[in-house]
């Protein structure tokens, strides 16, 4: 018999005869093996259920989605397997799916209890009266697709509160300025006043809060680059602690190398990356505590693949907690990955804060036995601008230009120039400052600084006319001043023309301190 006849008589029915032996095969139960081999071993998850929605039988790629062994989900209503939030649309869903068969997202729950997506397709069996009999359901697993859209999702929000509060900042942080502005100059005038003195200085302290808040709103929502100057380590980690440590007294011990050297960086970026370290290893301690934070100095000799020779501060964060699993320690900064029920960035952003410093962060442990967490920052700067601050007046005599759109602003500026020493003249518009500084250079009176506001609205700004006063006179020496911290020129001010930087809000301490380094350098 050709192979044709003996496919025909497999489909047909009929019996034919083998060598010695007659086999009787039945096309119907061909026709059901297959069926039960291609369900069973299908890609794509599928289970049976009653027209009451109890399942009947699931094949394995179904089992594998929600975590079940074979036979376990067998009897099990559907509605116990989704999310409840979705339970009742997914029965609305089936039940009259036989009359608008439209395939629907739904959520479900795990064995395990974590949260999957799956798109759900029935299709009914009806009997003559066309009442339905049962229902083959396929379950395409879209979990990672879902995730990335919350994702995508989470990202556009992110970005849109960092529009917002960017605006909002820029704005609050002009109105800080005239407020802790006057505050210094208050503190002046209040001399041999102790108790005015002590009112004034818990006031200054909390427009400093008060700026450090809007600086972590548009840290955490926008990121951008650090506006960097030079920190006092040891401070900077002692803030980050009663922030990440918040309440929990004495679970942290510090062991701080003495006269560490400062480092110049953001720190209001780096209070929040040290703050989700601490915060990290404090909750993975037994009994929240004890946490070391420790901070040294040390010297790469050579580059070592990840950092290029130089001096560094090396802080570690070392807790005897749980440790981290060998699996999980690979994903530990990735975005939003996080093995407690947070939303999986507070590693991520140390990692990126740190980054974006020219440093790096890793991480060793050991289930059972902690946690190690090691920050390398580049001691840079110091050399510079710390030997001028140490050696140099912090002040002189001269005249200094500010362009300021905000007329409170400008005034309050004039005014702390006034108490340091200084000469000042203040205009509204990059034009205006133009116009001023080369009738300055021309009368043989030029300025000896220019504090010059970022973002004029409706005309030109600091970044747009740096350049052409230096071309009017060489020598100048231009301060960038902004209440938006994300913008590049303040990060990287010397790139733009610059000889120092003012973020908004400042104090007339932070005032001096600029002028004296700018002045003196």
């Amino acid at each position: 018999m050709c192979e044709r006849d003996r496919a025909q008589g497999l489909v047909s029915g009929t019996s034919f005869a083998l060598g010695d032996s007659a086999i009787a095969i039945d096309a119907g139960e061909i026709h059901e093996r297959t069926l039960r081999l291609l369900f069973q071993n299908a890609a794509v998850g599928m289970f049976i259920a009653t027209p009451e929605l109890v399942i009947t039988y699931a094949n394995r790629a179904f089992l594998e989605f929600l975590g079940y062994a074979e036979g376990e989900l067998s009897g099990t209503q559907l509605d116990r397997l989704c999310d409840p939030a979705d339970r009742q649309l997914l029965s609305l869903s089936v039940g009259t799916v036989h009359r608008r068969d439209t395939p629907q997202e739904r959520r479900f729950t795990c064995k395990s209890g974590k949260k999957v997506w799956g798109v759900i397709s029935p299709t009914w069996i009806v009997g003559d009266d066309g009442e339905p009999l049962l229902a083959v359901v396929m379950v395409q697993d879209v979990t990672p697709r879902k995730r990335l859209e919350q994702e995508l999702l989470r990202d556009e929000k992110l970005a849109s509160l960092g529009l917002l509060a960017g605006g909002i900042a820029h704005e609050f942080n002009n109105i800080l300025t005239v407020i802790l502005g006057n505050v210094s100059l208050a503190a002046v005038m209040s001399e041999g006043n102790d108790e005015l003195n002590d009112v004034l200085k818990r006031s200054a302290r909390a427009g400093v809060r008060a700026r450090e808040l809007t600086s972590r709103l548009i840290t955490f929502a926008k990121g951008g680059d650090p506006v960097k100057k030079l920190t006092p380590v040891p401070r900077l980690l002692r803030e980050s602690t009663s922030l990440g440590a918040a309440g929990r007294r004495g679970v942290v011990r510090f062991e701080i190398q003495p006269s560490l050297r400062d480092v110049e960086l953001d720190p209001t970026q780096m209070v929040q990356a040290f703050a989700n370290l601490i915060r990290n290893a404090v909750e993975a301690s037994p009994a929240h505590g004890p946490v070391t934070v420790a901070a040294h100095e040390v010297l790469l000799d050579a580059p070592n693949g990840l950092l290029p020779a130089g001096r560094y501060v090396r802080v570690t964060i070392r807790d005897d907690g749980v440790g981290i699993s060998a699996d999980d320690l690979g994903c530990i900064f990735d975005p939003f990955f996080s093995t407690k029920n947070s939303t999986g960035l507070g590693l991520a952003t140390a990692h990126s804060v740190v980054k974006r410093h020219g440093g790096h962060l890793s991480v060793s442990s050991q289930v059972g036995a902690g946690s190690t967490f090691t920050v390398f920052l580049p001691v840079v700067g110091r050399d510079d601008d710390a030997a001028v601050l140490q050696t140099a007046p912090p002040v002189r005599r001269g005249r200094v230009l500010v362009l300021e759109d905000q007329p409170e602003v400008g005034q309050v500026v004039v005014a702390m120039l006034t108490a340091c020493g200084m000469e000042a003249d203040v205009v509204s518009n990059g034009a205006m400052a133009l116009s001023k500084f080369e009738a300055a250079v021309q009368a043989g009176r030029a300025y000896a600084a220019v504090i010059l506001d970022l973002t004029v609205p409706g005309g030109l700004g600091g970044a747009e006319i740096v350049g052409r006063l230096r071309e009017l006179d060489p020598e100048v020496r231009a301060i960038v001043s902004s209440g938006y911290s994300a913008s590049p020129v303040l990060a990287d001010f010397r790139r733009y023309g610059f000889a120092g930087v003012l973020s908004k809000p400042y104090t007339m301490a932070e005032l001096r301190q600029t002028l004296g380094v700018v002045l003196a350098r």
